[in-house]
């Protein structure tokens, strides 16, 4: 049963990923929401947006329902949404999902409140989810799986954390564990897997190459306490019972995991300073790179964040480079990393650039950008006119000239491309919306928060922008028939 309450401290650099892409400049930015009341430009003039709530949405506990135009996104897979996605205890999760084998068809679900993150299985059919629930000794925080539409859940695990873990890169099981691995089938029994951790280790991240045979795993090691604690990647086959080490750093440095490189061939990280008694957390390290062979090298300066780095085509990727002034710690650019080198995007060298995305032809990317505007300790006027400037931009890969998409506004963030790549879906000023990846046309809107009859253009008191928490735009169903769950009405 959902319900509000408080929530303590939000996790730390070295545990589960946070919500969306450069969370710590999303969690800066959400004290600046601005929205207009629902008359959208690009909605299908007949056909009107879909405002009733489903039964799921109808419990108690609901802050308010959003407003939906699930025809403006029929045919382009499935959405997870957090609503009110920065609130200290967790936002209200929303899908959209389109039926499969059907192009006409698409519906909205609510899953459940007080969510921090939210992941679909490749399938489609279950999201994985962190929730924030009371516990018999105060806020606890619950792991979940449950069916993409919301109708079927089951509770993982619960504590003062929760343990690590992904979804296998096929169908819809979840590997999980923090001094033990698991696998788990949604509404099945866990299955412990043999795989051996000296007695005080714990697992806090992991990561599955693109083929999904091999997986990576970030081990900190407490073998003397805290002050003996280090950190060490290591790789694991399917079936294995060992890790094979290869990163290991010693005591007081620390590790953050990133993702393989596309061709599964090299694995990036980021060596951190982060167990020393009394250190202040970083918010930017040198990215490196280690082929699984346990060659490695250094890449650029960047902020520790999944989505600071984004593999592509066979062995290239998109990095957010950071600059070298210390009195500005927007001073981040974007450039191609290739084979050891980099490129930096042509345009302005004093200009912001964020929430890169790459279509998936690999031909284009996309992103936000703004003027910096060169303040150090942002603030909320300096975090309310960046936010108001940002607008999307696309580059096509190759060309000499960045394209700003003008028609998206101004307050835009979070895209993402659709299965075509034709399609740019991004968030702008607390609505979920849609355009052309040409710049051509007008947007299209999807989603956002509905506001009372007569109520003033901008969001109730403690209302927080909406994220994408993950979008899958063709669920992968090779090789399997769907979970029933996944059949929903």
């Amino acid at each position: 049963m959902a319900c509000d309450f408080g929530l303590p401290d939000g996790g730390d650099l070295m545990g589960n990923k946070r919500v969306g892409a450069l969370a710590w400049f999303s969690l800066a930015l959400a004290t600046v929401y601005f929205l207009h009341v629902p008359q959208e430009p690009g909605v299908h003039k007949n056909i009107n947006p879909t405002t009733q709530v489903t039964n799921a949405a109808r419990r108690t506990g609901v802050r308010s329902t959003p407003e939906f135009n699930v025809f403006n996104f029929i045919g382009m897979g499935d959405i997870a949404l957090l609503f009110n996605a920065h609130s200290p205890d967790g936002g209200s999760l929303y899908t959209i999902l389109n039926r499969s084998g059907q192009s006409d068809v698409a519906s909205f679900h609510f899953i459940a409140d007080h969510v921090r993150w939210a992941k679909f299985s490749p399938n489609g059919s279950w999201l994985a989810l962190e929730r924030i629930e009371p516990g018999a000794t105060g806020l606890q925080r619950t792991l979940w799986l449950i069916s993409s539409n919301g109708d079927q859940r089951q509770q993982v695990a619960t504590g003062a954390q929760v343990p690590a873990g992904t979804w296998m890169p096929k169908g819809s099981t979840y590997l999980y564990g923090i001094h033990h691995l698991y696998s788990l089938r949604p509404l099945g029994s866990p299955r412990y897997l043999p795989f051996r951790l000296s007695g005080k280790a714990t697992i806090r991240s992991i990561e599955f190459s693109p083929h999904g045979r091999t997986a990576a795993l970030l081990i900190r090691e407490n073998a003397s306490g805290t002050s003996g604690s280090y950190d060490e990647i290591g790789l694991w086959r399917r079936g294995a019972r060992a890790l094979r080490p290869l990163v290991v750093v010693a005591p007081p440095n620390g590790l953050v995991l990133g993702p393989f490189s596309a061709d599964g061939k090299s694995l990036f990280y980021w060596p951190v300073l982060v167990h020393a008694p009394g250190s202040a957390s970083v918010a930017q390290s040198m990215l490196s790179v280690v082929t699984l062979s346990g060659q490695g090298a250094t890449v650029v300066s960047t902020p520790i964040e999944p989505g600071a780095i984004q593999p592509f085509g066979q062995n290239r990727a998109l990095v957010l480079v950071a600059g070298n002034s210390p009195s500005n710690h927007l001073n981040l650019r974007l450039a191609v990393w290739y084979k050891g080198n980099l490129s930096m995007l042509p345009g302005n060298a004093n200009a912001v650039e964020l929430w890169p995305a790459v279509n998936p032809q690999a031909t284009q990317i996309a992103f936000v950008s703004a003027a910096n505007p060169g303040w150090s300790t942002g603030g909320p006027q300096g975090v309310r006119s960046l936010q108001g400037q940002l607008q999307l931009a696309a580059y096509n890969l190759g060309s000499t000239r960045i394209h700003i998409i003008a028609a998206a506004g101004n307050g835009v963030s979070m895209p993402v491309y659709d299965a075509t790549g034709r399609r740019i879906v991004y968030t702008q000023n607390g609505k979920v919306m849609w355009i052309a990846a040409d710049g051509k046309g007008v947007p299209y809107f999807v989603a956002g928060p509905a506001l009372p009859q007569g109520s003033p253009q901008t969001a109730p008191t403690g209302e927080q922008p909406v994220v994408i928490a993950d979008y899958l735009p063709v669920p992968d169903v090779s090789g399997q028939g769907r979970n029933h769950a996944r059949n929903f009405q």
